[in-house]
């Protein structure tokens, strides 16, 4: 206020300096930036997560629980599956040293017949007992699963994905002989591709091999969907029959689920505040400009109205003011957001495509938002008797 020359202020033209004026709609334009920029952001962010929690990963993970067995759980197995089998609830029960969800590393190890001495090929290889495939919903594609006997006491019983069958270039897998290391094992079956990491990592071939449940580290236990309370008090009492010393630990997949994408899930919560931030912040902003604008204009719409102008007519001069801010905002903040979008995005090996419909609905629903305040700030001068508006010092 202390940069206004008197003269000016004295021949009431201060509303004619275009300094404030400017400030004012830069300042609006950064606020708009940074709010458009946060609600695409978010928006690009929360499709993310559906589509990570939607995506099929080749097996069921809902209504699991994993419990970590003890030396007497596997020596006495038969019976813990046995007196679990009594429950309804209870679908299926089956071990595995590795969890589906998060399998760590690769084996390089795997031979089979007609491989170049030259191709390196990493497989996860999951050790499991023979009821896991099934447990965990693994569709079989060719050949057969793992019986409750070997019918190879020569070799271990392997199922390959069809990803691995591709890999190693096998016309007819079944029966052919691979080898894991030093182990000669048999293909009986083929079954369905599925995730073994996060997809932030790209899917590898897997091979799942039997082995005896001793020489596996966790148990998966498959109960009814709406069970989980009843499913989890009967394996705790099953597994109290067999270690009264001992308590249970267990974990839901569902949790473990969550927890591989527990960065993702903090950051969708962080850029929601920010979100609810920045549109307060740009509300304020809009709210000013329009009522300082209403305040500037009042003798012009009293003029205006005396030559037949509707109240419309004066809403739409009141929202040009805007035009200029709100198309500078749309082109500053969508290159940005976009660029933080998809370099975002290029973290995942599988991830949605660039939702530019969200683009469209954040910048229609700030024009919108631009819209409702101004017309709430400025129907009051619109709407005034034009003999009183004129009086308006």
């Amino acid at each position: 206020m202390s940069s206004f020359q008197p003269v000016k202020i004295l021949k009431s033209q201060l509303s004619n300096a275009t300094g404030p004026q400017r400030l004012r709609k830069s300042l609006l334009v950064i606020q708009l930036s940074i709010s458009i920029g946060i609600i695409i952001f978010s928006g690009v962010l929360y499709l993310q997560l559906q589509y990570i929690t939607q995506k099929n990963l080749g097996f069921d993970r809902e209504n699991m629980i994993r419990v970590e067995p003890t030396a007497n759980i596997f020596r006495k197995f038969d019976a813990f599956k046995n007196e679990l089998s009594k429950h309804a609830s209870i679908i299926s029960v089956a071990t595995s040293a590795n969890n589906p969800l998060d399998i760590g590393g690769g084996n390089t190890g795997v031979s089979w017949p007609g491989k170049p001495k030259d191709l390196r090929v990493t497989f996860k290889t999951i050790a499991c007992s023979y009821e896991f495939p099934e447990t965990l919903g693994l569709k079989l594609i060719d050949g057969r699963g793992f019986f409750s006997q070997p019918q190879d006491s020569l070799h271990t019983e392997v199922l390959i994905t069809e990803e691995a069958s591709k890999v190693m270039g096998l016309q007819k897998p079944v029966g052919t002989i691979i080898n894991i290391g030093e182990s000669a094992c048999v293909i009986t079956g083929v079954v369905n591709d599925f995730h073994t990491n996060s997809l932030h990592e790209a899917r590898m071939p897997a091979i799942l091999f039997r082995v005896r449940y001793w020489n596996t580290s966790a148990v998966y236990i498959k109960y009814q969907p709406g069970t989980a309370q009843q499913s989890l008090a009967a394996i705790g009492t099953a597994y109290k029959q067999l270690e009264p010393d001992y308590t249970m630990k267990y974990w839901f997949q569902d949790d473990t689920f969550n927890e591989l994408y527990k960065t993702e899930i903090t950051a969708s919560k962080l850029v929601l505040i920010f979100t609810i931030v920045a549109l307060v912040i740009a509300c304020i902003g809009i709210a000013s400009l329009a009522t300082f604008n209403a305040l500037r204009k009042t003798k012009e719409i009293g003029i205006r109205r005396v030559f037949g102008a509707t109240i419309f007519q004066m809403l739409v001069l009141l929202f040009n003011e805007f035009a200029i801010v709100l198309l500078v905002a749309i082109l500053a903040s969508a290159p940005l957001a976009w660029y933080a979008a998809d370099e975002w995005l290029t973290g995942f090996a599988y991830h949605t495509t660039m939702p530019w419909w969200v683009f469209g609905s954040t910048f229609a629903g700030v024009a919108l938002l631009i819209i409702l305040i101004t017309w709430l700030q400025g129907m009051r001068a619109a709407a005034s008797s034009p003999a009183k508006t004129l009086r308006t010092e």
